[in-house]
């Protein structure tokens, strides 16, 4: 689930500009190792029933943030007062960071960044269910995505790097709740 905020100015009778994004932060304390009672020198079978040693658990958070631009073309639907269809395009950019620091293992941190750029073809409806309140759904048919990551698994090592390209089709499915001012 993913919850966004989105503002929009329409430019003509129909046409509406929209700028929306979003930003996460999460943070993920570790906790250090916790022995168990395991006897390495018995057997298995010895070993039943015994608590196993449990590993630590690296500090880590996530920092990310998103951004999207749109223009959307309004259609009235005749014999339906309050309906509305749309069609439109969007583009937009994600960035996002991670970090852990592994103290208990290499006494150091990992970190891993990436950024996706996106173009998307976009089409939905709303319903005004009040003069300045509207619900509303949307989906993208055709979505493309470039896709940058670079991890950096300790300090002193260089990046392992990837790109990607994806296309999607019936992306993005969205439920709105909006209000007109």
């Amino acid at each position: 689930l993913m919850v966004g905020l989105e503002g929009g100015w329409f430019v003509g009778n129909y046409w509406k500009l929209s700028l929306g994004g979003g930003v996460t932060f999460t943070n993920n304390p570790g906790y250090s190792g916790v022995p168990g009672t395991v006897d390495e020198s018995l057997s298995l079978e010895e070993n039943l029933g015994d608590i196993p040693n449990y590993r630590a658990v690296a500090d880590a958070y996530t920092f990310g943030y998103n951004a999207v631009l749109g223009l959307d073309r309004y259609y009235n639907v005749k014999g339906v007062k309050n309906l509305m269809l749309y069609a439109g395009a969007r583009v937009g950019y994600a960035y996002a960071v991670n970090e852990q620091y592994r103290e208990m293992e290499w006494l150091t941190k990992s970190s891993a960044e990436t950024f996706n750029l996106r173009a998307a073809l976009t089409a939905g409806v709303d319903y005004f269910v009040l003069p300045n309140m509207y619900v509303g759904i949307s989906v993208d048919p055709i979505t493309y995505t470039y896709g940058y990551v670079a991890y950096k698994p300790q300090a002193g090592m260089g990046n392992l790097a990837a790109d990607n390209h994806n296309v999607s089709f019936l992306a993005a499915p969205t439920i709105r709740l909006g209000f007109k001012f």
